[in-house]
């Protein structure tokens, strides 16, 4: 697919500092509408603020258009909504740069954090913003949601300056915590009950960073009931935990990556590529739907249960807190194993008894690929000065030295061999008078929900 270049916007029309704010905005517009992208572009006309995170925002970006029939689609409670909207519209700005003939096949998908970092929206580490998943067939590209497919339209790519503007079929829709989004799709309920009953749903929607995998309810319901866990809120307990990643966004360019992991009951969780599925001990589920976001992290859908009843809770506690000690602020363009929000950290637990081989137990600390050059934080993100909309940055992310503070020394300071610092402080972030939590909080989360599993073990049994 060829590029229309707009040679009459210089790159540094959009790119350069000294340029006037305004006539950097007049030029993206004027872009939009030369591509006949107008609802888009008189949306953003009267929403300067949102022109301006996009403009203030360094390094290469990705606007995905919405073309003038989606635009028209997005539904009145969101365009009648001004935070919301400007919410959706920065969804569909990405970090960096995704050229159509890189997008992946999936599995797995190509995923790039977007400039929606606001926390009323996005709980992800190193406060990156929500990701959008993306791939490629042999003769389209498309942006993948929770229910929808969403194609590219057939209008061309259009680069003006540091930003490449794709036109795509159909609005974006922000998700919400990992329960709404799972009640939104429907199908979960009896997971959704076992959660809520055991009050471990609001400590996934709270936590900084959580990955899911979820069974069908058919299969969860058949194995409890074949089990008679409702005899035994222990082992129940422990069944709900083996399919909980704490403190991470492992998307599924990061499976593809990672190998294994621990799990929230503190077992081996292991992906393996070629047969797409993860296994904790003997029992294998094969991934059915990969990357379905939500405001902490992903869910990835499996057709069957993982198995186990085995529980260690002081292993599941360090291996959440050495990931939320590895967060990288600002990840741009394409998420890999060298390029992404957080890693299992410097200080992971080793393998157990029932996984001596496992690839996944390495001091590895994620690189980050700065769209800033080594600027550091996004708009909006702890320590960034220009904030996205409402979101004030005042905190600050600290300085890190040594392999495991990351490359951009995110949430904390550190020095000498795998020092990942002390998380820092966040400052006094806001949007809309609420306080936001420390990049200390994931930790906190993350023990308290397996405390909180322990203690509400009986009420899993509501399945």
């Amino acid at each position: 697919m060829r590029f229309l270049t707009l040679l009459l916007l210089p790159a540094a029309v959009l790119a350069h500092p000294l340029v006037p704010r305004q006539e950097a905005g007049s030029a993206l517009l004027d872009a939009l509408r030369g591509a006949q992208l107008t609802v888009l572009a008189d949306m953003l006309a009267n929403n300067t603020a949102l022109v301006n995170a996009v403009l203030n925002s360094a390094g290469s970006k990705t606007i995905l258009a919405p073309n003038d029939q989606a635009m028209r689609a997005v539904p009145e409670w969101t365009t009648s909504n001004p935070e919301l909207l400007q919410a959706t519209l920065l969804m569909h700005v990405l970090n960096g740069t995704y050229p159509l003939n890189d997008l992946a096949s999936p599995p797995p998908h190509t995923v790039g954090h977007s400039l929606l970092s606001l926390p009323t929206y996005a709980n992800l580490p190193g406060g990156n913003g929500l990701p959008v998943a993306l791939s490629r067939s042999s003769d389209a590209e498309f942006v993948q949601e929770a229910a929808n497919t969403n194609a590219f339209s057939s209008a061309d790519p259009i680069v003006a300056g540091n930003i490449t503007i794709q036109p795509i079929a159909r609005a974006l829709t922000v998700p919400g915590n990992a329960s709404a989004t799972l009640g939104f799709l429907g199908k979960h309920d009896a997971l959704l009950q076992a959660l809520r009953g055991a009050g471990v749903a609001d400590m996934l929607d709270s936590m900084r960073g959580v990955t899911l995998f979820v069974p069908t309810d058919a299969a969860l319901q058949q194995y409890v009931q074949q089990n008679n866990l409702a005899a035994n809120p222990e082992n129940a307990k422990a069944l709900l935990l083996q399919h909980v990643v704490a403190s991470r966004a492992v998307y599924s360019p990061l499976l593809e990556g990672q190998g294994s992991m621990i799990n929230a009951a503190g077992q081996d969780l292991v992906f393996d590529a070629d047969a797409q599925t993860v296994r904790v001990g003997d029992v294998s589920v094969r991934i059915t739907q990969y990357d379905i976001m939500h405001k902490g992290g992903v869910i990835h859908y499996v057709d069957g249960v993982l198995a186990s009843t085995k529980y260690d809770e002081s292993r599941a506690s360090a291996a959440a807190a050495s990931a939320a000690r590895s967060a990288n602020s600002f990840v741009a363009g394409p998420i890999s194993g060298v390029n992404a929000a957080s890693s299992q950290g410097p200080d992971l637990p080793g393998p157990n008894a029932d996984n001596p081989e496992s690839n996944g137990f390495k001091s590895s600390t994620m690189q980050t690929n700065d769209a800033s050059g080594g600027s550091g934080a996004a708009p909006g993100a702890p320590g960034s000065r220009d904030s996205a909309i409402s979101d004030s940055g005042n905190g600050s992310n600290g300085n890190g030295s040594g392999n495991g503070s990351g490359s951009n020394g995110s949430n904390g300071s550190g020095s000498g061999a795998n020092a990942s610092g002390s998380n820092g402080s966040n400052g006094g972030n806001s949007s809309g008078g609420s306080s936001r939590a420390s990049d200390a909080a994931p930790s906190r989360a993350a023990a308290s929900l397996l405390a909180l599993a322990a203690a509400g073990a009986a009420a899993v049994c509501v399945l």
